[in-house]
């Protein structure tokens, strides 16, 4: 090698620099398109518990309403009318309790499931990233292995493998 290239870094600043500008080009498109795609799916998995919960409300209110004006009929019928209401009531009661505790278990699994779905999805980004960072970083080392290793090195390590597997079949 020539001595101005031995004082630029020996030819090793050029592939670093390249291999450097080309994985900040990678990561700046991962944090600008990768991301907000995830955060836009994690997004709409919320939007569809949260529709879930007002719709659980919805049908909460409504039969909360529906079992109040049932109370109110049923105050105005006479003394005999009045044993059916109060059995009427307790049956009424039976089922809000039975269809809000129905809508509370539904409640928590779906929202289990989301919860589970969401660390999945999490956990398949996190391994996407992570293959692709040790694909890079492979990659990197090829081109630095490339650049470091010439012919002579090579058949000198080829050599010295050889002549150790020489060495340990004399041994045997």
């Amino acid at each position: 090698m020539n001595a101005p290239m031995l004082a630029a870094g020996g030819g090793y600043a050029a592939p670093f620099i390249s291999q450097l500008i080309a994985f900040a080009f990678l990561a700046f498109l991962f944090w600008k398109f990768g991301l907000p795609f995830f955060a836009k799916m994690l997004g709409e998995r919320t939007k569809a518990v949260e529709d879930q919960f007002a719709k659980l409300e919805h049908e909460t209110q409504k039969t909360a309403q529906a079992v109040a004006e049932l109370k109110q009929k049923l105050a105005t019928v006479d003394a005999e009318s009045k044993r059916r209401i109060e059995a009427a009531v307790a049956e009424g009661t039976r089922l809000r309790d039975q269809a809000l505790a129905d809508a509370r278990a539904q409640a928590e699994g779906e929202l289990a499931r989301v919860k589970r779905d969401i660390q999945i999805e999490r956990d398949k980004a996190l391994l996407e990233l992570r293959a692709e960072v040790v694909r890079l970083t492979v990659q990197a080392t090829e081109g630095a292995l490339d650049a470091v290793i010439t012919a002579q090195v090579h058949e000198k390590m080829v050599d010295r493998y050889l002549g150790g597997l020489e060495q340990a079949a004399k041994k045997s």
